[in-house]
């Protein structure tokens, strides 16, 4: 039912009107798990809890339809059309579909091969540490991806307009935005996710440091690179195939060597490995040379670099502060937010005003609030 009215949703996003898909997909989602937690609980039959899935998935295209309708009355969605009128161009959106779609499938076999060589490498135990974890990320990612789902199209907006200058200046606002949020994510779930784990499941269920860091470094590089990808879709950059077929190579194999001498840090590293070299060495070349045209070295690498260096510095004098200072022991939920809001206000009293003398996107992204705030 998804893909078949997919359509529905892409002219949404593409009217950057997002948002109404988020509310409503959330609304029935949460309607949706209610209710299998209900039947899952008192009933126990699996049949009756799937065919949630498919009425709920009916009744949200109905709802999206039925918008689709009320936004757009001029429009006919059940027109028919001879694709032979104007061949050229559909010949165009056929291969860039090509392209998008290796694209894809590359990334979901990528990033879906993790559970999969953690059973087969280490144990069937191991992948249920793992997913304990992945699914907090996941449900974290899940939020980021909601709250700027509307910038993909306001970025393919800002490309066709072909303002060279201000194109770089909202790419280095938004990368500086998604560094400040990869810095709290990555700092609250460093100090936070274990202690989480163990007041929700017991110590058992808590995996070792080395891999925490690992699993982290490859979330702080997902959550930096959207503002890469949103540029590379809006430019129509999608001829480099090879690139996500190298990445699905690389993974694992370094994944599988690795797999068997360290476990599961051993298969996060193949992640990190192929994620460094593939989206943040090649896509960014890819971008700056056929994209913006300009030098990926000092045009984004001394400028990208200045923005580690501010994170490194913020969380090695916030890991100093907060473990030398701060750091008490976390036996209840409570001590839990206790110690969730000194780590971020850490953030805020340390990262921000760090992350405003290195960035100069950042601090563009701070006049631009200021400007439209309704307080200025």
């Amino acid at each position: 039912m998804g893909y078949n009215f997919n359509y529905h949703q892409s002219l949404l996003y593409a009217d950057q009107k997002g948002y109404l898909i988020n509310s409503y997909l959330q609304g029935s989602r949460l309607v949706k798990q209610l209710l299998q937690a209900f039947l899952a609980f008192y009933y126990q039959d699996f049949i009756l809890w799937i065919s949630l899935e498919l009425v709920f998935s009916i009744i949200y295209t109905i709802i999206i339809r039925y918008r689709i309708k009320k936004i757009y009355p001029w429009l006919n969605i059940n027109a028919n059309f001879d694709p032979s009128e104007n061949r050229t161009q559909y010949e165009k959106i056929i291969k860039k579909v090509k392209q998008i779609f290796v694209h894809k499938i590359s990334t979901f076999i990528s990033f879906g091969t993790d559970q999969i060589l953690i059973f087969a490498l280490v144990n069937i135990k191991s992948v249920a540490l793992f997913d304990n974890y992945n699914m907090i990320i996941i449900y974290l990612n899940n939020l980021i991806a909601q709250i700027f789902g509307n910038t993909n199209a306001s970025v393919g907006n800002l490309v066709a307009e072909n303002n060279k200058k201000n194109i770089i200046k909202v790419f280095w606002e938004l990368i500086a935005i998604r560094f400040l949020i990869a810095g709290f994510i990555f700092v609250n779930l460093f100090f936070l996710l274990s202690p989480l784990i163990k007041l929700w499941l017991g110590g058992e269920y808590i995996l070792n440091n080395n891999i925490i860091l690992l699993i982290l470094v490859n979330v702080f590089i997902l959550t930096i690179r959207n503002p890469i990808d949103n540029f590379i879709n809006a430019y129509g950059l999608f001829a480099d195939t090879w690139a996500p077929i190298a990445q699905i190579i690389i993974n694992l194999l370094i994944s599988i060597y690795f797999g068997y001498k360290w476990g599961i840090a051993g298969i996060m590293f193949g992640t990190t490995v192929s994620m460094t070299l593939i989206i943040i060495l090649w896509k960014t070349y890819y971008l700056f040379n056929s994209g913006f045209k300009k030098n990926v070295f000092s045009d984004f690498w001394l400028i990208f670099i200045k923005h580690i260096m501010a994170f490194t510095f913020a969380y090695i004098a916030i890991s100093y502060i907060y473990n030398k200072y701060l750091k008490t022991e976390i036996l209840t939920f409570l001590d839990l937010i206790l110690a969730g809001i000194k780590t971020n206000l850490l953030l805020l009293l340390i990262f921000v005003p760090v992350l405003v003398l290195f960035s100069k996107g950042f601090r563009d992204f701070s006049y631009r609030l200021k400007k439209y705030s309704p307080f200025s």
